[in-house]
């Protein structure tokens, strides 16, 4: 494990304003050199608050890529078999190359059906079973030991499609091209947020990705990982991720269990991953001394005395109190946010490459995963995009799917 519990007077905090920004660039310098802008369409069902501020978010980063943004609002109360028609509509599109569902979805709408109907090959979101599978296959060499080669890769790659990594001391950016890695499926982005924060984190700090020897090299052999998430969206991909490398033993927990047993794995994790939902909810004697944390969540605290009117922003962690124990903690906002919107841009772009390269192996799978998984709508509208004038209502609906929530 990694030998940081010195004692520290104040943890550091790790920005993702930096890696974002320069994310975003390198995109935008793509973009600008494409036939045309890659084309991301959002579709929101309802007007929750959070959602519509997240849509604002996507906009903006969006527009500062040169990414064509579509966003499309559906009516809350949207029956499951409308929600899948406009899905498969909108997928069946050839001037978008991205899809997005704003999740949650109203309670009387399944999740998981809906993002069955999304063309895997423009999830950008990665939650279509078919994406989401290949989190868990072992048969890629490890993202450590492709950034441990990284100075070797050819200069010809292009820029936007690589992970940027903080290079030691030097202010400068390795990168690692996903021609050569997770090239042809899609991964959730705030686990792919997560994984970059916490890897740019350990080779600044600890020359971890270093091919050379180096006095912590033998240190780092096992990282004892906790998560306190179970989400379909941060806690199992983050998990899929660090357990590939190698260096993380992962521990997931979740709101279902007590605190007090949650307290019991946490306070002994090199890596302390959270997204439970609560502002504040975990102080100092959560975390072991020398922890690097990285706090996922988005939380609305109470208006102080001096901003009565100003809703505040906050993470699971008292950072007051949890900075005088910890070796380093993501802030929040600042932290994990900046970088799931940018890789998000990124995989949009992706998804534009592989469809002008023609490298998508899920064509054919997705049609039959729709026959096989197929519902009165999908026989009513296949995946080719043809219409049928025919009606059919769904004998039955499953529950929103909370797994899908962070």
């Amino acid at each position: 494990m990694l030998r940081v519990s010195r004692c520290c007077k104040s943890a550091e905090m790790i920005s993702g304003v930096g890696i974002s920004n320069e994310l975003k660039r390198r995109i935008k310098m793509e973009v600008d050199l494409l036939e045309r802008p890659p084309c991301l369409a959002v579709l929101l069902v309802g007007e929750r608050e959070d959602s519509l501020r997240y849509v604002k978010h996507k906009k903006i980063a969006a527009d500062a890529c040169g990414i064509k943004f579509v966003p499309i609002t559906l009516s809350a109360d949207i029956s499951q078999q409308q929600l899948n028609h406009e899905i498969i509509r909108v997928g069946n599109a050839g001037d978008i190359d991205a899809v997005l569902l704003q999740l949650p979805l109203p309670p009387h709408l399944s999740a998981r059906q809906a993002l069955f109907m999304i063309n895997p090959s423009k999830d950008v979101d990665g939650l279509h079973p078919l994406n989401f599978g290949n989190l868990f296959l072992q048969d890629r060499r490890p993202l450590a030991a492709a950034l441990s080669n990284a100075d070797k890769s050819e200069e010809g790659d292009t820029v936007v499609d690589d992970l940027l990594v903080d290079n030691h001391d030097d202010g400068t950016f390795k990168r690692v091209s996903w021609r050569s890695h997770e090239r042809r499926y899609f991964i959730p982005c705030t686990a792919l947020a997560v994984r970059t924060l916490l890897f740019s984190h350990l080779n600044r700090k600890y020359h971890f990705f270093s091919t050379n020897v180096h006095p912590h090299q033998s240190q780092k052999a096992s990282l004892r990982t906790v998560i306190v998430n179970k989400s379909m969206v941060v806690g199992i991909p983050t998990s899929a991720l660090l357990l590939k490398e190698g260096h993380f033993n992962v521990t997931l927990c979740s709101r279902s269990d007590s605190l007090d047993d949650i307290r019991r794995l946490t306070k002994d994790a090199d890596v302390l991953i959270t997204a439970y939902g609560s502002p504040k909810v975990f102080d100092a004697s959560f975390v072991k001394k020398g922890a690097i944390v990285v706090d996922v969540a988005i939380n609305s605290a109470e208006p102080n005395s001096t901003s009565p009117h100003t809703t505040r922003i906050c993470g699971d962690m008292d950072v007051e109190s949890v900075s005088g124990v910890a070796s380093a903690i993501t802030s929040v906002p600042g932290g994990v946010g900046p970088l799931t919107v940018a890789h998000l841009m990124q995989n949009v772009v992706k998804a534009y490459h592989l469809r002008r390269s023609n490298k998508s192996t899920f064509s054919k799978l997705y049609e039959c995963f729709l026959n096989v998984n197929s519902t009165e709508v999908t026989r009513e509208f296949p995946a080719n995009g043809s219409n049928s004038d025919g009606s059919h209502s769904n004998d039955e609906e499953d529950s929103n799917d909370n797994s899908f929530e962070v």
